[in-house]
């Protein structure tokens, strides 16, 4: 069936990935965390802005989050009014979109009863299955533009829940396209880099 390589490759990245050590939210995160209108939305980052375009090509940092935990709270939930913002109007979120270079991800699990919208933490896919499909994708960070992408259908998922539990999942369909393509900016990585590589 499907062919995941999870044990040896799981257990090294895990441990090199984990043994990282994530520090404090600096000052200057902590000001755009709680900007003077906290209960707006989050200005979205965009490739037609060239300061955007450079910082959305930035690898995210881990999120100490024993340290930032109230932090980290208190921008998932203004995570969650931006993207559910009328104007901002999407399946999935992370961070550096909106100016936090931190491995964030905000995500609509499809996959559940009532479709929630779930914060997740350092994320990271320890195996992606061999059988991928085409969808179409789109971005807010890249407006008015969406194409064909081809993703693996079912991927290993590993991250933090908002109260530092780990969890190890399998996820699959659509969603699984939400996470790799929000994890995919935790690295730097958009949408467009896959058309290239197809």
């Amino acid at each position: 069936m499907l062919r995941f390589f999870l044990v040896f490759f799981g257990v090294c990245a895990f441990t090199f990935s984990f043994a990282q050590k994530a520090k404090k939210f600096k000052r200057k995160e902590l000001a755009l965390i709680d900007e003077k209108f906290p209960n707006q939305s989050f200005r979205i980052f965009t490739i037609d802005n060239k300061k955007d375009s450079v910082f959305l090509r930035k690898k995210a940092k881990r999120v100490n989050l024993e340290k930032n935990k109230s932090q980290v709270n208190y921008f998932s939930k203004r995570l969650l009014r931006t993207v559910r913002d009328p104007k901002n109007m999407g399946v999935g979120i992370a961070a550096p979109q909106v100016g936090l270079r931190r491995q964030i991800i905000l995500v609509q699990r499809f996959d559940k009863t009532n479709e929630p919208y779930e914060i997740y933490i350092n994320p990271i896919i320890r195996s992606y299955s061999e059988e991928q499909k085409s969808g179409e994708e789109a971005c807010l960070s890249i407006p008015n533009y969406s194409a064909e992408v081809f993703r693996p259908i079912n991927i290993i998922l590993e991250y933090l829940d908002i109260n530092g539990k780990k969890h190890i999942e399998e996820v699959s369909g659509f969603t699984s396209v939400i996470f790799q393509h929000e994890i995919d900016h935790l690295n730097g990585i958009l949408f467009t880099d896959h058309l290239n590589s197809e």
